[in-house]
């Protein structure tokens, strides 16, 4: 993971080394060029992957084409030899998830925004947990709704399901406690999740 995030875009090795000029070069200039912020590496079947993101103004993201074959080049350069790596580089894994909110009337409205500011406390705190857990980290349904049951205004969240695709698939394949994502990260799928309000009659 070390050596991945070493990885300089537009600079080649110095000739058999695994180590970088730093001539002429400055830490923001090479900070500029270490693209890789995000890494992760696991050993399957005697294979290494390596699942990668960059940062795109705070929001994990996919590496081009040619950053992707440049990462590529130069794992193949520091590996060991007879170690077999295989780079996953892959784009956000679609969440979803069904769930009702039994709320406070006093704190929410019957949209879940909050009486004081409009707010929307409950699914800005599904967003914040799904889309900043550990790169490669894993998303477990109980943690979820503990977050959820932080939430001011929140008396009972029922969970009905979560659910994942990755990009481009057209079907959701439910979450079963819990998962790791493909990609090793995931994006919120506002437009396809049902988070359903209902008042809590006995405050």
């Amino acid at each position: 993971v070390n050596k991945v995030k070493e990885f300089r875009f537009g600079q080649s090795l110095i000739p058999d080394t695994d180590q970088y000029d730093d001539t002429g070069l400055t830490d923001e200039n090479i900070a500029t060029m270490q693209i890789v912020k995000y890494a992760s590496a696991e050993e399957t079947n005697g294979a290494l992957y390596v699942k990668v993101a960059k940062d795109n103004a705070g929001v994990r993201g996919q590496l081009t084409e040619d950053e992707v074959n440049a990462l590529t080049s130069y794992m193949n350069e520091v590996k060991d030899a007879g170690v077999r790596i295989y780079i996953r580089n892959a784009p956000a894994v679609d969440f979803k998830i069904d769930i009702t909110i039994y709320y406070n009337p006093q704190v929410l409205n019957g949209n879940g925004e909050s009486l004081i500011d409009g707010g929307t406390p409950v699914v800005d705190a599904i967003k914040d947990y799904i889309e900043n857990l550990p790169f490669n980290g894993e998303f477990r349904n109980v943690e979820l709704i503990d977050r959820l049951q932080q939430v001011n205004g929140v008396v009972i969240p029922e969970l009905e399901g979560t659910y994942s695709r990755i990009t481009n698939e057209d079907n959701y394949s439910p979450i079963n406690a819990k998962e790791k994502s493909y990609s090793g990260y995931y994006a919120y799928d506002s437009v396809n999740s049902q988070v359903k309000f209902e008042p809590y009659a006995n405050i």
